[in-house]
């Protein structure tokens, strides 16, 4: 799969990270930011969260609750209740209207997923 994905790993380095995959873009927003992407440039709108929150908002080795709203050309993210990363596309060479959604694994390891829905909004 290629295209927009938000990222997260059991090690909590990446929450909320907004990644373009195949895009000149590679990493859009940086977790615990809001980010507008128009076109040719990216600005830091605002910052939700250090990484010490964002790691304390975090449950090690026991299931996370992720939830992902993509509604228009805004993307947000919420890890357990609490907001970690909006990403706001104005940039049309880029924002894709529609797509596919898909897990990701790219470490090797135990990956553990249970109780996933889909809305159309």
């Amino acid at each position: 799969m290629a295209g927009p994905q938000f990222d997260f790993d059991a090690n909590n380095r990446y929450p909320g990270q907004y990644y373009e995959q195949s895009s000149s873009r590679g990493i859009a927003a940086s977790p615990g930011a809001i980010v507008l992407a128009e076109p040719g440039q990216r600005r830091l709108l605002s910052t939700i969260a250090d990484k010490a929150t964002l790691d304390s908002w975090f449950k090690k080795d026991d299931y996370n609750q992720f939830l992902l709203i993509a509604k228009g050309n805004v993307s947000s993210m919420l890890m357990n209740g609490h907001l970690i990363s909006v990403f706001i596309d104005n940039d049309p060479a880029y924002f894709r209207p529609s797509g596919k959604i898909g897990l990701e694994v790219e470490a090797t390891g135990a990956y553990y997923t249970r109780n996933i829905w889909l809305k159309r909004l």
